[in-house]
């Protein structure tokens, strides 16, 4: 009975090696890949930034576990194709979701995300000079998609999407590429933060400082663009700048984008340095311009906060006398017993004179000469004086 127990497992393991020898070479579990050809017929897509790439160059129907094999038959055929004329083709998709625009506004914004998207992908830039290759078409459709997301987001479609696809063509048929936007719904500006360090209380002559973006001019409910939305960033700074804080910068800004609102919402943090009243108005350099004109061209009364527009006004007026090249002002480093900074102007001059001339000709006198000699700070207020010759063949 022992001996015929034996004989039987080893009739049973034998039989049990000869399946597992016979499943390992003979069908394989994985299905062969499909030959990869120079042209194949099905159009190469690329998806959205947003989810996940595949290998370029591939059939979309390939899985990822097929990557590494089908990489390999791509290196080992090569890419015979050079100069890959392509023309590129760009639509916009409504979503179908419910929507209370009409269709001038739905038009208008198709064609911002269609014109922006022409002007700055790297499809639309290089379309005159053709990729080598497919791979190198598609690597641009992939750079293009990923500025076509930001497009989209800098335009307030925080949950669009955005793919592109690649049609072959037989040479010399161009090829086409495809890129498609579905922006869905814009958000709007929800609830937003203006977050610093500053008293409660309002100094006096100040005005008071924005606590949310509301406060410089970006309005709940408007439409989420990132232009408009840097623009309000700006203005807290300058709206600080304008009431006592010359030195306040933007600490850090937060966006965080509510999908179930449709909204952005920002926080900003500002660090608002030094509360500064503007004293008397000092300069150094350019000592031929008498200090008279100078503190003829100041713009505010002693003792008000540090308002940078005026500061910005004062620069102007000083660049439009002609007498200065270089114009910097800035608060400076000491306060006096009243709390003002002295608002310290940074002045070089310009060259004073000029000498010039020029050919003419006139059809009643002649070929002609006009020289000129002009001093644009005669006396050091910024008087101009102007000499002119004409000279005629035949007027004197």
């Amino acid at each position: 009975t022992y001996k015929r127990m034996r004989i039987y497992a080893l009739l049973l393991y034998s039989v049990l090696l000869a399946a597992a020898m016979t499943g390992c070479g003979g069908k394989q579990l994985i299905p062969r890949l499909p030959e990869l050809r120079d042209h194949s017929p099905v159009p190469t897509t690329v998806p959205d930034p947003a989810g996940p790439i595949p290998a370029p160059n591939l059939p979309a129907e390939l899985s990822r576990t097929a990557a590494t094999t089908a990489v390999a038959q791509v290196s080992a055929t090569g890419d015979k194709d050079a100069g890959i004329p392509y023309i590129g083709i760009t639509t916009v998709k409504n979503r179908g979701e419910a929507s209370t625009e009409g269709k001038d506004e739905k038009e208008d914004r198709e064609h911002i995300l269609v014109t922006t998207f022409k002007s700055v992908s790297l499809l639309e830039r290089l379309k005159d000079t053709p990729p080598d290759s497919y791979t190198g078409l598609e690597q641009r459709l992939s750079a293009s998609l990923n500025e076509a997301r930001e497009i989209l987001n800098s335009n307030g479609y925080y949950s669009g999407r955005v793919w592109g696809r690649v049609e072959r063509a037989q040479p010399p048929q161009p090829a086409r590429v495809h890129v498609t936007f579905v922006p869905g719904p814009q958000y709007t500006i929800g609830k937003t933060a203006v977050i610093a360090p500053v008293p409660e209380e309002t100094p006096k002559g100040a005005k008071p400082l924005p606590r949310t973006l509301e406060d410089v001019g970006l309005e709940h409910g408007s439409p989420a663009t990132a232009n408009d939305v840097l623009a309000a960033v700006d203005g807290v700074r300058n709206s600080f700048h304008d009431n006592g804080y010359p030195f306040a910068t933007i600490a850090s800004t937060k966006y965080v984008a509510d999908h179930q609102a449709r909204t952005l919402e920002a926080e900003v943090r500002v660090k608002p340095g030094d509360f500064v009243r503007m004293g008397a108005l000092e300069r150094t350099g350019a000592p031929t311009v008498n200090q008279s004109f100078v503190q003829y061209m100041r713009n505010w009364r002693t003792g008000r906060p540090w308002n940078q527009s005026r500061v910005v006004a004062l620069q102007e007026s000083l660049r439009q006398s002609g007498l200065f090249q270089s114009i910097v002002i800035n608060p400076g480093d000491k306060t006096d017993e009243n709390g003002n900074r002295p608002v310290v102007a940074q002045l070089e001059s310009a060259p004073e004179r000029t000498v010039g001339g020029a050919l003419k000709y006139h059809s009643d006198f002649g070929p002609g000469l006009q020289a000129y000699w002009e001093h644009r700070n005669l006396t050091g207020n910024g008087d101009r004086l102007r000499l002119e010759m004409p000279l005629w063949l035949d007027m004197q």
